[in-house]
Formats: structure tokens, sequence, C-alpha cells
């Protein structure tokens, strides 16, 4: 069975206003935005080198690509049904297998903000691609316990987010 989310062709661009999320003021509010750690159980199989993984957001609108999926890259499917990669050396970090096949305990943390433009967005990502976020999503780093961020920031759907992250409490 195909999967309909993983596609050959290039996805057509749509109107998004195009934004850096690394300019000194969106990285200080990301610095000082809460822990957010994400929660859940979500089904992860091993990418299929080659072969693009497109993400679409709940309205149908493209979100982004993945192009460059690696041997060991995980596809993701989140409780709300959006798909995702994740990096080889990226996913124990961030998630924990069960005792189901297949499926793994989320573990990851981010620190998050709204989207500080109140308008459809679209960004460069750390992955190759662009990704398309509407007024509502969020932007997240990861991040650890103690709050050290890592990474580039990235667009999470504002829905997405609200279902499967929640307030950090440190233990």
């Amino acid at each position: 069975m195909t999967n309909p989310f993983e596609r050959p062709a290039t996805p057509a661009s749509f109107s998004y206003e195009k934004v850096s999320l690394q300019t000194p003021e969106i990285l200080a509010a990301l610095t000082a935005a809460p822990i957010y750690e994400k929660y859940g159980d979500y089904q992860a199989r091993e990418a299929v080198p080659g072969v693009e993984v497109e993400t679409r957001l709940k309205d149908g609108q493209f979100e982004t690509s993945y192009k460059q999926t690696h041997a060991g890259d995980m596809v993701v499917t989140q409780p709300t049904g959006e798909v995702y990669v994740v990096g080889v050396d990226e996913f124990s970090h961030r998630y924990d297998p069960t005792e189901t096949e297949g499926v793994f305990s989320a573990k990851g943390l981010a620190k998050a903000i709204q989207n500080p433009f109140h308008k459809p967005i679209s960004i460069d990502t750390p992955w190759g691609s662009i990704q398309n976020g509407d007024s509502e999503c969020m932007v997240l780093l990861l991040c650890d316990a103690d709050g050290n961020t890592h990474g580039e920031p990235y667009i999470n759907d504002g829905e997405s987010f609200a279902a499967t992250y929640r307030l950090h409490t440190k233990s």
C-alpha cells in the first residue's frame, strides 16, 4: 500500500509571507519562553531513503516536505495525524519505544511562542525545505530540561501543538 504522505513530486508554492525565525527578537522570546513537553504515543517507522515525505495543514495547505530522508530517519505520525520526519540522531532523544511494535512514547522538550507575526508565514527549515504555518501556528526551539536550547526554530501547527504539548513541570 502506498503512503499518501510520501510523494516524489515537489509540492506547489502557497501564499505565505516569508520570514526569518533567526532574528534577535524571536530568539530572545524563545529563550524566555516556558518549556513544553511533548506527550502521548506516536506511530513511527523507518523512512525510505530518497522518498519525499510531505506534511499538510488541517485545511489541506502544504506545510513542509522532507526531501533528504536518510537510512535510519523515522517517519512519525502523531495522534492528530500530522506526519513528519525525525533524524536518526534525534529520534532516541525525543521518543521511547513502548511494548507495542511501531509505537513510541514522546519525551521531547521545546520552548515555544505563538506566531509573532499573527499572519500565515513561511520559513526556510533546518531540513532544507520551506515550512508554512497559519496565523495560529507556534514557533518552537528544542531544549533540555534546564531550558538550554539547541537546533533552529521551526513551526508547529497551533491545533497540533495544543493536542501534543503541555507545560513541563520539573520533577
